[in-house]
């Protein structure tokens, strides 16, 4: 009986698998190439990327805290491969998670966890990425304009439609 559930449940899912790829071709998707922005609309950064950014203001783990929110951006247009993500100038908003001030042998440290971005004309983007820093002597400082590379955690989404 268990077998004979397993060849339905294989047979319908070919058979759904089939008609999917002939509605991509009827649409005019060649659906053994088709990219992830051709079937969805949407662009795609995978996870694991890194993206660099630059320091809004400086920031240092001498006078930040738990909790403190920090601010880069994106000097020029952000692209992965030929897919533009997102316009120079949008803002990178971040909180920081882990602060130790250096002291005595300990040396300073920053973890800032990033939520959004919001692109020059106000589109907010949900993000998951991060930037963790130990300095070798002394605090973690990172100036003004002074580029950082944040992980992203999770796929960025953009929608190929979206104006900027």
């Amino acid at each position: 009986m268990k077998k004979i559930i397993l060849v339905l449940i294989s047979i319908l899912i070919t058979a759904h698998s089939t008609y999917c790829q002939s509605e991509y071709k009827s649409q005019g998707y060649k659906a053994e190439n088709a990219s992830i922005t051709e079937l969805t609309g949407e662009k795609l950064m995978p996870a694991n990327s890194n993206i660099e950014v630059l320091a809004l203001n400086p920031i240092s783990s001498e006078f930040l805290k738990k909790g403190d929110k920090v601010v880069f951006y994106f000097p020029t247009d952000l692209y992965y491969g030929k897919n533009f993500i997102v316009p120079a100038g949008t803002k990178v908003n971040g909180m920081t998670v882990y602060v130790q001030s250096a002291a005595g042998k300990k040396s300073g440290n920053i973890k800032v966890r990033f939520s959004s971005m919001v692109t020059p004309n106000g589109q907010v983007i949900p993000i998951s990425a991060e930037y963790c820093s130990e300095a070798e002597n002394g605090n973690v400082t990172i100036k003004q304009n002074e580029k950082i590379n944040v992980i992203i955690n999770q796929p960025i989404t953009v929608n190929s439609n979206t104006p900027y």
